[in-house]
Order: structure tokens, then sequence, then C-alpha cells
């Protein structure tokens, strides 16, 4: 899994169509937090409260998991099957009591978190959504009211990262975080993990704590994170879970809409904030007003410099898997404006890549492309620079080589032991022996994806293919237009086969419409796909994906039953 460098330095403002602009190149100023003050507009938080976590240090928590108590008629559920549970619908929680003791395995410490403790301080569930079908899980503790704070946090999200074979690329995205202004971060440290399983029975004396290797602790996005960070407690607080900027009028409701489904609007959203959708549903219907300029929607609703700090932040830390969703939305109660938050990155730093779990657009605003906010602000070249701009500041002083270099070095002697003794070691994604090759590539990502968001701008973006129309023996395909940034002119060449492969051709096509009729089809299963391209060697697929019967994914494919 060892990735090639790419040698040459990448200037963005040498991209077509683009003004005249300072090259850049690697700041060696070593990360450092600095403090911001508030101000009305800007996106500022308490830069301080980082200086509370120390990153080479590794806290050790000690979890005893107690027996379910039932009500008449539950089933009872233990800590194994709590960790074979994959299917959120059979969400389950047990009672445990957290504890913070000795590194050295022999249990909780004097003087140390939830000492005294013999009852449940806490509850226990399972998180994330990939992660669920992983071997070693990842885990939510939510504290008592009584059991007080832990590290000024009363819900801990401990993850395992079971497929980032480095254990470090959430730690290191968030940390950079901490130092970028108009930008928030996620507090993190990393803890190592004892269990003792008392839910199957036994008492405290008799089972053992058991080892259950090296997690990072990430802080849970909530109103006392607001609150810690000198954010509003008051303001809204949004995960995007499925979220496009669509206006989702069955869904997303006013809280005081008689029809309104708490369940049905986190389907999109998950509510941490205040419970008021009103700024929000106001905020959606402007964005998707094609008749109200975009500037001006991002004037009313949103701080530019932050949108632009969130994605050039996103394409240099080659974090994809944030289009829609893995990201938060947070706006003061007092104001109209919105920011974006980041939240989640352990599949960033080409991990996706490196497994081939992303398509050919998701490089740079192609990425973006099928979010109606997104796709609306980057139809503007001037907008296109600006995002160019902004990568080349952020990549010039926060997130490059040196910057990553110096960050690592400070994480990998703790993620180098762990991964090489039990249990972690049996878990790992690759061969423990080269894990140090996946390390040392990740410093080199911010330069592969300067060159990836240049090829990008050069291509037509992808788009989406519709759905089969027939009447009586005619078929109609048709597909949503591209748009090429340069203005080039596009051709589509559309393909029709019996297999996903197309190596059974029936139909091929170049033409620049979106619209293609056949009468003379035979009933059946076909796959077909519509390819654009701008005349000169820039090309580009459909945002659609087909899985076949082992889940291997076709991009840019659909499936069509002809009657």
């Amino acid at each position: 899994m060892t990735l090639g460098l790419i040698a040459a330095a990448i200037v963005l403002s040498s991209c077509s169509g683009s003004s005249a602009a300072t090259a850049t190149t690697p700041s060696a100023t070593p990360v450092t937090a600095t403090y911001s003050s508030v101000t009305e507009d800007k996106l500022s938080e308490d830069k301080r409260i980082y200086e509370r976590d120390n990153d080479t240090n590794v806290d050790t928590l000690y979890l005893t998991v107690l027996a379910d108590e039932l009500t008449e008629g539950e089933t009872p559920l233990d800590w194994y099957q709590l960790n074979r549970i994959v299917n959120r619908m059979d969400e389950g929680s047990m009672k445990v009591i957290l504890q913070e003791g000795a590194a050295d395995g022999s249990g909780p410490k004097p003087g140390f978190f939830g000492y005294s403790s013999t009852e449940a301080n806490a509850n226990i569930w399972l998180r994330g959504n990939t992660a669920r079908y992983a071997s070693q899980r990842s885990y939510k503790i939510k504290l008592l009211d009584q059991a007080g704070v832990w590290n000024d946090q009363s819900t801990l999200d401990l993850n395992k990262h079971s497929y980032d074979p480095s254990r470090l690329r959430n730690k290191l995205s968030f940390d950079i975080f901490e130092t970028m202004p108009n930008m928030t971060s996620l507090r993190t440290r990393f803890v190592h993990l004892y269990v003792k399983d008392l839910s199957e029975g036994g008492t405290q004396a008799q089972a053992k704590y058991e080892d259950y290797g090296l997690y990072t602790q990430i802080e849970q996005p909530n109103k006392k994170f607001l609150k810690n960070h000198w954010l509003d407690p008051y303001g809204q607080l949004y995960k995007a879970t499925m979220f496009e900027f669509l206006r989702y009028p069955e869904d997303l409701k006013a809280q005081d809409d008689p029809t309104y489904d708490k369940a049905k609007f986190e389907t999109h959203l998950e509510i941490n904030g205040w419970e008021d959708h009103t700024k929000l549903l106001s905020m959606l219907d402007d964005v998707n007003n094609l008749s109200i300029p975009i500037n001006e929607v991002i004037r009313k609703h949103f701080d530019l410099d932050n949108y632009l700090t969130w994605l050039a932040s996103n394409i240099l830390m080659d974090n994809m898997d944030t289009s829609a969703h893995n990201y938060l939305l947070y706006s003061p109660l007092n104001s109209n404006r919105w920011y974006f938050l980041p939240w989640d990155y352990d599949g960033g730093w080409e991990i996706a890549r490196n497994v081939k779990s992303i398509g050919p657009y998701n490089s740079g605003i192609s990425n973006y492309w099928g979010v109606k906010l997104h796709n609306r602000f980057f139809r503007s070249q001037e907008n296109v620079q600006l995002l160019k701009d902004k990568i080349d500041e952020l990549y010039r002083d926060y997130i490059n080589s040196d910057t990553l270099t110096k960050q690592i070095a400070l994480y990998y002697p703790i993620t180098k032991k762990f991964s090489n003794q039990n249990p972690d070691r049996n878990f790992f994604p690759i061969p423990v022996a080269e894990i140090s090759e996946d390390v040392k590539a990740i410093s080199g990502v911010p330069l592969r994806s300067l060159k990836r968001f240049k090829e990008d701008i050069e291509r037509p973006k992808p788009f989406f293919l519709g759905d089969l129309q027939q009447e009586g023996t005619s078929s109609t395909f048709n597909w949503d237009t591209s748009f090429d940034l340069q203005g080039d002119n596009l051709q589509y060449e559309f393909v029709l086969a019996r297999d996903p492969q197309f190596t059974s051709i029936v139909k091929k096509v170049s033409t620049p419409n979106t619209t293609l009729k056949f009468g003379d089809l035979k009933p059946g299963i076909y796959y077909w796909k519509a390819t654009v391209s701008d005349g000169n060697g820039h090309s580009q697929v459909a945002f659609d994906i087909y899985f076949d019967e082992d889940d291997l994914p076709y991009y840019g494919v659909r499936k069509v039953k002809v009657n």
C-alpha cells in the first residue's frame, strides 16, 4: 500500500481561467494554537481549551459492564450481544462503571475519575456506521448526571478507527483544525481501554480486566461542546446525515408544524442544538430559489471565509466523504449566519483511495457537485478562484508536508507501540510491517491533493442518469446536462450493454444531446452509461453507481429492464 510521491510542486494559480497569484511554498512554522477573540460575524472559539490536552499522552480508562436490569417481558442484553449489533434498528445500551486508572492495567487508581464508584455512573452503546461491521467496535459513553464530567465532557466517543492502519488520521485532522482561524475543532485524546464484563454474572473480585487496546477519544459536538468552546450554547447545531442542501419538504418542517416528525427530520440532519428550525428552513428556501443570485444567498446566510476554509481543508486532507454527511452546521441564536464545522476525518488522507472505495469524480469540486449549494456557487469562475486562493493559503500555512510531519512525529510512537501488541495487532487491514509506509505517505497527501484539484478543474462536472422511459416499443434514455468550468462544448458517449463490464455492447452513440430514443430493443436486462467529454482530453462519468451481487461498484452505470 505504499504510495508514490509527487515530486513536482503544484501551483494552483496556473490553472486555466485563473488570475495571477503568488506561488505558495510550505511553511516551516510549527503548528501552534492561538486565542481568537469573539466577533459578531466571524466564527471564533476559545482556542486555549486545546491546551488542556496532551498529544503525547495516553489516558487509561477502565470500564466495568454491569448485568442488564430487566423489566418483565424484556430480553436481556449482555456485552457479547451488544458487540454483535450491526443494525441501528437493533440499538441497545448497557449500564457501566467508568473509571480512570493505572497505565499498567492494574486497575482504577485513587484520586482519578470514578475511583470510588461502585454503581453504574454511565451508559454505553455502539457508535458509528461502517464501524459497526468492524471486528473491533467503537463506543459512545454517556456519563450520568451524578458522575460529573471527564475532561469537561459528559459524552465520550471512543473510536477504534479499525479501517485506518495508522490509527492517527482523525486526531491529526482535528489537531490541525485547532490552529486554523474561522474554524472550530474537537478535542481529542488517545485512550487505552480495559473492560471487565459482569453482564453474564460474576463479581468484581472474580472477573479480570481485558485489554481492548488503543482508542481515540473525540469530543462530542453538543450543547456542552458549544459552551466549552465559547460558542453559543443556545444556538442551532446539526450533524449532516444525508443532506444535500435540498428543501426536503416532506421531512424538514418547523417544529410547530402539526405534521413535524423528528425522526424523519433526522434522516437528513441530526439535531444537536436548539430545536428551532425556522432559520434553517429559511436558508434552504433561498438556496433552492434559483431567482436569488447564489452570491447573495452566501452573503445573507453564510460566512464566506468559513465556507471556503471548510471546503479547502477537506480537499487538502482528501476527506471526500463530506459531500452529504460528516460535517456540522452551526448558527448562533441571534445570528442569521451558518458555519461549517468539521466532523469525522478517519476516512481522509487517501485512505478511501487506497482501498478503492471512491469513484472517479471524488476529487476537487466534482466531489461536491451533487450538493445544491456547492453546485450553484462554483458555476462562477470568480468563485472557483476564491477556492483556489484559499487552498493555496491553507497549504502554505497549515496543511503541508512540514506541518504534518511534525504532528505525526508526536503520535506515531504511541500508535506504533499499540500496533505491535495485542489485541490491536490482530485486527489491522494491512500487514503491521506496512503501517510505517502508510504513515509516511500521509505527509504527501496535500501535494497530491493539489494535483487532483488542478486536474478536476479541467474536467466536466459529473451529472445524474435519468430513469428509463418506455412507451410501447420505444425506450428513451436521458441524463442531466454536465457543466464545464471553461465553457467548452460537451459531447456525450452513450453505451448500452448486456453486462456491467460492457463487453457485450448493444448500442454506442456519440451525441451533444442528453436524450436518446430507441425502438428496436429486445426485452431484457441492460446496463448503460453516458460519459461526457470536453474535446480537450478531459472526461467525466455520472454520479450513479451500480453494485453487483458481490457488492462490486460500477461507477457511472445504471441497470434497467426493458419490457
